[in-house]
């Protein structure tokens, strides 16, 4: 019979199947984790310190999660441990993660099938069970949660509590309110233990313990069920295309908040968490004001930079209220062939999306997908403005290794970032850092405020010097489209080479010539390789394909077939073609770059020493004035007209008479071999053709 309000309208109730079912929207185990972590960070609690930890109790293997928050009282854990209820306010400018009142049982059960809450808040100490075994031995029809606080009307729960958990007697339980006093302060705080933990379908835990005492790790086949894609490569292949945060609860820990005002000990060591925006390097600043949210007054700061730890792992890192949504997702310049876009990550916090109720995705409407067209945009330019930047650089920026633009520092005690002096590098920091170790004095004490992270002219945009240069911005649109046309040799007809490329990925000129990018574009575009393969593509057009109906691209697309996210996909094959064709044209692009290097810097020592001999020119001239003069004849100016012409007529008969000689005929090798021939006017003369021939030859091979 149904319970019924008073009025006699019957109440809901709530299956005990749907503690499963409700776990079931955490398809990505570390994103249960995440939930709870978010309890012990939200402003109700404001905890400073998160401990994690595995252990065993009476052949159990358990997750202990614990914090040294605020606490709850009896109602508080009543309605954590019911389902909706979310009060949750901001509190001097800390927003809430917690959204919809459900976080604490869809995270722990999807960990495992039992749990058992012990909080203390001030001198109330409560006990809460939350147990799918509990209710399937008792029968119960609809959810119950045994809770207890030492009074007598609750004796029948913690009759249950004592014969359906872990701890058999009250002394037990009691045992574990003293692990309080040891790591809180006031002795607050909450202790969360689960058991009988989620095991895959071999029987093995879906977390692996032992690959790294001080983290938790997923196994490579739990990390491509829970993402539903399956790769026949080996682990440590997959953990390579993997960013590490995918895998490793330590990683993802160090990202989950844009800025990390909570430390998080895992299995007894702390996680080195990221001010992610200040571990980036070249960081241009951006803004975004989305239009279809007109409640939003200003513009949404955004943060462009390269990845200083790796350009393998790159993309947007969208986060809401300070919590990581989506992590490393690819834009569509990311996604092409022309590698625009490989190693930067743009940060943003769109506190104006809706995340899912699983916190790991935002809801897909109108704003959500505009918002990404828009970024995708954004971080084009961004790639645009840092290659114009770097355009004399010797390389691509691609290949660039970058550091930080600055360094943040967080103290263990008052757990407030600091930014440190230039110059000093985060990895050489002690493992526990104070404010009393900063070096400028004013940030000094635990008791001052953080700094600004910027000023106000960084949240302004930036200007976008590259469009100022026309004839830059057609040469990089012309190469944007040519490398798009030119596609992977596993898309080539067969017995076709793939075409060798120039150094085309950097936009600089060369040491001779600022137009030697422009004349590289031409000789590429009029090669016979270029040549073949347009009369190839006109000889076999593609055929027809069918409309799409469903939007999404077909699998011969270029956005798809190397697309790295696909890689588990049906297309995977293909992608890996496609990326090993990549990878050899890369090669030779840095083979042609080496080559070009090498023929610069001998061409430039000929260039030094052509200087040489025409200063040592000089001075035989300016000699010979001095002995004419010491010699007390008065010389005409048209004797020295006359003598000057004559050498001009002997120095180009000299010059076409050694032009017929042989290119193996003997020359000084050196500079001071140049400086002992100061006194022969011929071998000077002869000197300097050769190496006018030599510069001529090496700009040649140069363009």
């Amino acid at each position: 019979m149904a319970a019924l309000t008073k009025r006699g309208i019957p109440i809901s109730s709530v299956s005990p199947r749907y503690l499963h079912t409700n776990s079931t929207s955490h398809t990505w185990p570390f994103s249960a984790i995440a939930e709870l972590i978010d309890n012990a960070y939200d402003p109700d609690v404001s905890a400073k310190r998160l401990w994690i930890n595995k252990t065993e109790m009476k052949d159990q293997h358990c997750l202990i999660f614990m914090d040294n928050g605020k606490g709850m009282d009896y109602n508080t854990m009543h309605n954590m441990l019911s389902f909706g209820f979310s009060d949750k306010k901001a509190v001097r400018g800390h927003a809430p993660v917690g959204l919809y009142g459900n976080g604490f049982k869809s995270g722990s059960m999807r960990l495992g099938k039992d749990a058992i809450v012990f909080t203390k808040k001030a001198n109330t100490m409560c006990v809460g069970l939350l147990s799918q075994t509990y209710l399937e031995k008792t029968g119960a029809q609809n959810v119950i949660v045994p809770m207890v606080i030492d009074t007598p009307e609750h004796a029948e729960s913690l009759h249950d509590i004592l014969k359906y958990s872990l701890f058999n007697t009250k002394e037990e339980l009691l045992s574990e309110f003293s692990v309080f006093e040891g790591l809180c302060a006031g002795s607050n705080g909450t202790r969360i233990i689960i058991w009988n933990l989620r095991r895959t379908s071999s029987g093995e835990l879906e977390f692996d313990f032992t690959k790294d005492r001080c983290d938790f790790q997923i196994p490579v086949d739990v990390c491509e069920s829970s993402r539903g894609t399956k790769s026949q490569q080996s682990e440590s292949a997959v953990r390579l295309l993997l960013p590490e945060s995918e895998y490793s609860l330590r990683a993802y820990c160090s990202i989950l908040y844009l800025k990390p005002k909570m430390q998080i000990i895992l299995q007894g060591q702390k996680v080195e968490t990221q001010f992610i925006t200040k571990t980036l390097g070249s960081v241009i600043k951006d803004s975004y004001k989305p239009v279809c949210s007109p409640q939003l007054k200003k513009a949404v700061p955004i943060t462009f930079g390269y990845n200083t730890k790796t350009k393998e792992h790159y993309g947007l890192m969208m986060y809401h209220n300070n919590r990581l949504i989506k992590a490393y997702e690819h834009v569509t310049c990311q996604r092409r062939v022309d590698r625009m876009g490989v190693g930067v990550i743009g940060v943003i916090e769109c506190n104006y999306l809706t995340p899912t109720h699983n916190k790991q995705e935002f809801d897909n409407t109108e704003i959500y997908r505009k918002t990404m067209l828009s970024l995708g945009s954004k971080l084009e330019e961004y790639c645009k403005e840092v290659r114009y930047r770097f355009k004399h650089c010797d390389k691509p920026v691609e290949d660039i290794v970058m550091k930080p633009d600055q360094t943040w520092v967080q103290c263990d005690d008052c757990l407030k970032w600091r930014k440190l002096a230039d110059g000093i590098e985060s990895k050489k920091l002690p493992k526990k850092w104070f404010c009393h170790m900063n070096s400028d004095p004013k940030f000094r004490s635990c008791e001052t405020e953080e700094e600004s992270e910027d000023s106000d002219d960084e949240h302004k945009k930036y200007e976008k010097t590259y469009k100022q240069d026309e004839s830059y911005q057609r040469n990089l649109e012309e190469k944007i489209a040519n490398r798009g046309q030119q596609s992977p040799s596993s898309h080539m007809p067969s017995g076709q080479t793939s075409p060798t490329f120039p150094s085309i990925f950097s936009s600089h000129a060369g040491p001779f010539d600022k137009t030697s990018v422009n004349t590289q574009d031409t000789n590429v575009h009029s090669t016979p390789t270029s040549k073949r393969r347009l009369n190839l593509d006109q000889e076999n057009p593609p055929k027809k394909k069918h409309k799409n109906t469903s939007g999404s691209n077909t699998p011969d697309s270029p956005s798809t077939a190397t697309n790295p996210a696909m890689v588990y996909g049906k297309d995977q094959q293909n992608y890996l073609q496609s990326s090993e064709t990549i990878k050899q044209l890369q090669e030779k692009v840095d083979n042609l770059d080496k080559e070009n290097s090498r023929l610069a810097s001998h061409c430039q020592s000929l260039e030094n020493e052509l200087a040489e001999v025409r200063r040592e020119s000089v001075k035989e001239k300016v000699q010979v004035k001095d002995q004419e003069v010491q010699t007390d004849l008065p010389v005409s100016s048209d004797e020295v007209s006359a003598t000057t012409s004559a050498d001009t007529s002997n120095s180009g008969q000299e010059t076409d008479s050694h032009s017929q000689q042989p290119e193996t005929q003997e020359r000084p090798e050196s500079r001071s071999e140049i400086s002992q021939d100061t006194n022969n006017p011929q071998k000077n003369r002869l000197r300097l053709k050769e190496l006018l021939e030599e510069i001529a030859i090496l700009t040649q091979k140069i363009d």
